[in-house]
């Protein structure tokens, strides 16, 4: 077992949903390239899960990695399959984990797991035993740290009696921010790092909605807002608010909104999509943008208006 020592995550991670072919099709060479360049970057960990292309992405992970293993940390999670009926189920009871995590270091082809993460929370298994499995797999090595994505307060207090959490994953972005009330202050009490997924709200933050472009299986397409016409105007409507603010720092709405992310004070990471190397070199560039005082409560009253219209109606 290596000597554990404290990661220092950088400001963005790689994130492996987008290259396992559930947000329509990829070409896996090009998601090799781009793991490649995020690296060269200074991206230095990737996030991914099982459930991403039923091993599609940890496998091309795997391979993207092969010499360059010491340049990066591995994250991917745990307590999700795809059932019979093509839904994706929950299941963190400890056998479940046991048999997951081999075959997660089977296909990323390494024999320890940086970060290892319950997905979503398994009503069915109480979480004192999922929790103590995943700090048996932390003695025995098989895995560093152990973190939860999409918990709530009184499941993180309830874990942390047992073993500390490292990290918490939530969708967290300049709209969604019902996380700031209690989860949030618990984490930073804690010292629970919070990695924040989906920035752009599953692309609509992005400026660039275009369903048209999206291929028939795209898990995408499934979502309420993306369903929904007027849902989405009023995201381009937000948009549009705020693209003078990018625009006059010569950078683009997407850099905007990571670099929202980064300014906000309470990120230690983001974990950003990034299907092509170019899609790495743009996201990179939110790293070093700085929001003044002005820049960041205008970005708020935009984003409060754009709630107080939700709640009108």
């Amino acid at each position: 077992m290596n000597e554990k020592k404290p990661y220092n995550l950088s400001a963005i991670g790689f994130g492996g949903l987008t290259i396992s072919g559930v947000w329509g099709t990829t070409d896996d060479s090009t998601s090799i390239k781009a793991i490649h360049e995020a690296i060269a970057e200074g991206i230095n960990w990737i996030d991914t899960s099982p459930i991403y292309g039923i091993g599609h992405s940890e496998h091309i992970i795997g391979e993207a990695i092969k010499g360059k293993r010491n340049k990066i940390i591995i994250a991917t999670k745990c307590g999700l399959y795809l059932g019979e009926d093509g839904k994706a189920k929950r299941n963190l009871k400890p056998e479940f984990i046991f048999q997951d995590i081999d075959r997660s270091l089977q296909r990323l082809n390494v024999s320890e797991i940086d970060l290892y993460q319950c997905h979503w929370p398994d009503p069915e298994t109480p979480i004192e035993e999922t929790w103590e499995a995943m700090r048996e797999l932390v003695k025995k090595g098989k895995v560093k740290e152990i973190g939860i994505c999409n918990f709530n307060v009184t499941l993180l207090e309830r874990i942390q009696k047992i073993h500390p959490a490292y990290s918490i994953q939530i969708p967290y972005n300049i709209i969604r921010r019902e996380y700031e009330k209690e989860i949030i202050p618990f984490c930073v009490d804690n010292n629970i790092k919070v990695l924040a997924y989906s920035p752009l709200h599953l692309g609509l933050l992005s400026g660039n909605y275009n369903p048209t472009l999206l291929s028939h299986n795209d898990r995408r397409l499934k979502a309420q807002e993306w369903g929904n016409p007027e849902e989405v105007d009023r995201y381009l409507s937000f948009i549009e608010k705020i693209r003078p603010i990018a625009q006059a720092k010569n950078i683009n709405v997407v850099q905007l909104v990571i670099a929202w992310l980064l300014n906000a004070g309470c990120v230690s990471s983001i974990i950003c999509g990034m299907r092509t190397p170019l899609h790495v070199s743009q996201n990179i560039k939110a790293i070093a943008v700085t929001l003044s005082r002005d820049e960041m409560e205008l970005l708020d009253f935009s984003r409060q208006t754009f709630s107080a219209h939700l709640l009108s109606l």
